[in-house]
């Protein structure tokens, strides 16, 4: 019999190692916008006030009622008789 001997050296397949590398490629991406302007009609209430002035005339104020009653004679009220249209 003969004796083997053991391979001195044994070569494997080689392992396939990746090294990526990566280098920028710039590329146009478009996003649309669309803006749109909205119009609103909003009522804003302004309020404008209307003044209107008159005159009243007051009788004149009396300091002590009683010497206004005792200055003053009573007066009875005739009744004028109606006036009647003539046609």
């Amino acid at each position: 019999m003969t004796a083997r001997k053991c391979p001195e050296e044994i070569v494997k397949p080689p392992v396939v190692q990746y090294r990526d590398v990566y280098h920028p490629q710039p590329v146009n991406v478009i996003h649309p916008v669309e803006i749109i302007t909205r119009h609103h009609m909003v009522p804003v209430y302004r309020h404008y006030p209307v003044v209107t002035v008159r005159d009243v005339w007051c009788p004149p104020a009396v300091a002590d009622a009683a010497a206004q009653v005792t200055g003053m004679r009573s007066r009875k009220k005739t009744r004028k008789p109606a006036r009647r249209s003539v046609r």
